[in-house]
This record gives C-alpha cells, sequence and structure tokens, in this order.
C-alpha cells in the first residue's frame, strides 16, 4: 500500500507557476483561475507550485488553493530570486515551468539552462516604439531559444508573437482566455440592478500605458454636452493617479459625468450595474474584464486593436479606431438606444458561453503539459 502510494507520488508531475504581478488584472486572475481548476480536478496527476509577488489581492488567493508559494519581485529581475528559485526546482524536484508574462518568462527561460521544461504565455505581446521596446523585442527573440512551447491567449496574439520572430510555428499554441460564465450567472441572479435615469458606460482597468485610459479620458472630455446628459461613465482601476484625473475632469466641469474609482474588490458588481463595457486599450492578449462584461450580458464598445479582435466574431461588439473620436462618439450614441444594447448584449454571452470557458481552457493547458512531460521522456 505504502509503495502503491511512493509510486503514485513520485510520478506526480510538479509544476511550478511563475508571475510578476499579483496585483488586480486580467493576467493574475488567469493564473489563478487555471491553477484552482488544476487542483481541484486533476489533484492526483499535478502538484501545483507558484512563485509571486506578496502583494493584494491575488497573493491571498494563491494561498488559498496552493501551500507551495516563494516570493519573487514585483516586475524586477533579482539575481538572488533567480537562484532561489533554482534550488526551490532542485529541491521540489520540479521538471515543468509555466511562466505568465515578460518579467516571469525571463525567470523561466533562464532556468531552461539547468534542463526544465519550460512553457510561456504570453498575455499581449507588446510592440511599442523607442530603444528600451527595441531591447525588449531583442531579449523576446533571444529567450526564444530557450522555450520548450508558447501559449498565445487568442489568434491575434499568436500571429503577431510570430511575425516578431519571438515564437515560431511549430511550438506555439493559442489556448483562448476563459471564465465560468456559470459563476457570472449565479452571481448576478442574486443581485438588484442600480437604476440609473443614465446609460452607464464601465471600464476596468489599470493605470497602464497598454490601457489607454488616457486616450479614453481625451475622448469623453471632447464629447458634446447633448450627449453628455445622457451618459455617465464609470472607471475603475486608476489606483495613484485617481485624483490627478479627477483634477482634470474637474477642471472641465466634468465630475458628474465621471465616476473615478482607484481600485474595486467586487469588478462583477461594477460590471452587472452598468449598460456597455468600454475599453480603450492600445493592445491586448485577451482581456479578462471584457470575457466578463459578455457573461453578464453586456454590450461592448472596444478599440479596433490586437486582442479585441476576437470579439468580432458573429457581431459580438461595436469598434472604434483610437484616433477616431466621430467613431468613438457615434459608439456612444448607438449604445444610449436600450434595443442596440440588448441586441448586441444577447450576442455577447452566447460568444462566451461558446467559446472561452475556464473547462477548456484548463484542459486544453493540461494537454499540453501532458505532450510536453511525454517528449521529454523519449
Amino acid at each position: 500500500m505504502y509503495r502503491l502510494f511512493r509510486e503514485k507520488v513520485e510520478n506526480m508531475i510538479k509544476i511550478l507557476y511563475i508571475t510578476s504581478r499579483s496585483d488586480i488584472g486580467g493576467g493574475p486572475k488567469h493564473l489563478y483561475d487555471l491553477v484552482r481548476y488544476i487542483s481541484k480536478n486533476f489533484k492526483q496527476e499535478f502538484e501545483v507550485h507558484i512563485a509571486a509577488p506578496i502583494e493584494r489581492p491575488f497573493w491571498e488567493k494563491y494561498e488559498t488553493i496552493c501551500t507551495n508559494l516563494i516570493a519573487i519581485p514585483k516586475r524586477k529581475f533579482s539575481i538572488l530570486s533567480y537562484f532561489n528559485l533554482l534550488s526551490y526546482c532542485k529541491n521540489q524536484n520540479i521538471k515543468l515551468i509555466h511562466s505568465h508574462g515578460r518579467g516571469a518568462g525571463v525567470y523561466s527561460r533562464l532556468l531552461k539552462l539547468f534542463g526544465l521544461n519550460i512553457v510561456h504565455t504570453f498575455h499581449g505581446v507588446h510592440t511599442e516604439k523607442g530603444i528600451i521596446a527595441y531591447i525588449k523585442i531583442l531579449m523576446d527573440k533571444f529567450l526564444k531559444l530557450l522555450t520548450d512551447r508558447f501559449i498565445s491567449v487568442s489568434l491575434d496574439e499568436q500571429f503577431k508573437a510570430i511575425h516578431l520572430n519571438i515564437a515560431s510555428m511549430e511550438d506555439i499554441q493559442t489556448i483562448n482566455n476563459g471564465i465560468d460564465s456559470n459563476k457570472v450567472l449565479n452571481y448576478i441572479n442574486t443581485q438588484n440592478k442600480t437604476i440609473s435615469k443614465k446609460v452607464e458606460f464601465c471600464t476596468l482597468a489599470r493605470f497602464d500605458y497598454a490601457k489607454g485610459l488616457d486616450i479614453l479620458i481625451g475622448h469623453i472630455l471632447k464629447l458634446p454636452s447633448d450627449i453628455l446628459a445622457k451618459v455617465h461613465f464609470t472607471i475603475a482601476g486608476l489606483g495613484n493617479e485617481t485624483n490627478r484625473f479627477q483634477s482634470r475632469l474637474n477642471s472641465q466641469k466634468l465630475k458628474d459625468s465621471v465616476t473615478l474609482i482607484p481600485e474595486t474588490n467586487n469588478p462583477l458588481q461594477l460590471l452587472y450595474n452598468s449598460d456597455v463595457y468600454l475599453s480603450s486599450s492600445r493592445y491586448e492578449g485577451l482581456p479578462l474584464s471584457v470575457l466578463e462584461a459578455m457573461a453578464c450580458n453586456k454590450p461592448c464598445l472596444l478599440s479596433d486593436v490586437i486582442g479585441h479582435n476576437s470579439f468580432k466574431k458573429n457581431n459580438t461588439a461595436l469598434f472604434f479606431k483610437l484616433s477616431n473620436h466621430e467613431a468613438f462618439k457615434d459608439g456612444i450614441v448607438y449604445f444610449t438606444s436600450s434595443e442596440n444594447r440588448i441586441k448586441y448584449g444577447t450576442r455577447s454571452i452566447e460568444l462566451v458561453q461558446q467559446y472561452f470557458s475556464i473547462k477548456q481552457m484548463a484542459e486544453d493547458t493540461v494537454q499540453l503539459y501532458r505532450d510536453m512531460v511525454k517528449l521529454s521522456q523519449h
């Protein structure tokens, strides 16, 4: 009996997940959802370990689903942390590492030098301008050589990674982000929606260049008064930048048209009480906030960029070019119609339920792990 138990434990695949963020955001939540599903449904096959910054809210969430945690700095490479991770992998007999995001990918790919199997998920392929961006791409091209498998969270991201030569066609697989739409539905069925006289537009995004909140505020400031009289905007996630943006809005006498929230621990409540979800991102992987909004039966007005194109199936969202204020304004006006909101909201929830489930995302990822381990044993 003991021998059978020992063989079973020894045959378990030990995975170390690495993320350089534990704050509010799609990347940390994606990892939490993936690990939670694997820990619950594949616990006889996989032993989960997580390396992440000690930061709210996700470090505490990781502690509820995993007892094997190791702390690393937030978005910062540390030689000491690198060797701590290497020692941890040797002591725990880790065979497979799955990194999430560019910062985590530096750690994972350099650990490949010691014979570990590496999976890397991009969570957005960024092509900013300038010398620093150029150096980052060069670094990604080098790290490509130290990666066994890549995961893109959308086809857009896959094509972009291949085009930039930071992943090869034979080593990359698209596994769509996924959410638990039943959990969302169970939540909204217990809520009473706050009724507003205005059409409520909601945005959930941390203050980051990629999220384009500066562009969004600029577009709102240009809206004529007759449109502003019919709509209200809630933007959550600005953090320490909230006061600066609030001052800008106050100077334009728009404080009654826009509510800024530094952060929220209950995004579903904001989504449920809104009428339309709005994203002005400069680029994305495949945003969970949009998926959750669609699961809440909300129509979406999205910037026409990489990562949002996955939502063009079946006309499930309206799109605007970031530089085109008229297109932004037309989208706002279009969704002041309840008939238009209902039409797009119905399409949205159908799309999420069909293509973007946590179950499918996690099971596709597990199969990739199995294939990698099988190859490494030959």
